[in-house]
């Protein structure tokens, strides 16, 4: 957040899960990537967004987890086994985005760039992997290596997407 006094550039460690500590249209843009499948009410935080922006206001943000296809419960539990995950049906932003208030102006799939990261972060750690080991440990390193190729997977096969959300106040 940029300061009204001067010309630098504040950062602000907060719940994203809780009411945003910003006053009302505070912000022109706001981006949260990757992040939405982690939050539990994601129209409350789609309210609270709303909140901080100025009218005309923009926000971008990506859900890494839409349901597109068949996925099992033993893949489900693999792609959530690092943290809390809401997965989510094609249709489900889109309705949050309309009973938040918000305009939405674009969706865009993006589940190649998913796939093709999380295959580069595979194969680099599998090259690193006696380094990572003396810092994670084995069982996390193989936990992690299985959640990436199994993200891996999931998108190279379009069945679970990454869709970009571009919404305006």
């Amino acid at each position: 957040m940029k300061s009204k006094n001067s010309s630098k550039i504040n950062f602000e460690l907060v719940n994203a899960n809780s009411k945003l500590i910003f006053d009302e249209n505070s912000f022109n843009g706001l981006m949260c990537i990757d992040s939405m499948n982690h939050f539990p009410d994601r129209l409350d935080v789609l309210k609270d967004w709303r909140r901080v922006l100025l009218s005309g206001g923009r926000a971008v943000f990506t859900d890494p987890i839409v349901i597109t296809g068949a996925v099992s419960n033993e893949e489900i539990a693999v792609r959530s086994s690092i943290g809390y995950f809401l997965f989510a049906p094609e249709g489900y932003n889109e309705k949050l985005i309309k009973q938040s208030g918000f305009n939405l102006i674009k969706t865009e799939d993006v589940t190649e760039n998913a796939a093709l990261i999380s295959g580069r972060w595979f194969e680099a750690r599998n090259r690193h992997k006696n380094s990572l080991i003396k810092i994670e440990g084995e069982e996390r390193f193989e936990g992690l290596q299985k959640f990436f190729s199994s993200v891996h997977k999931l998108t190279s096969e379009k069945r679970l997407s990454r869709v970009a959300y571009f919404v305006e106040k």
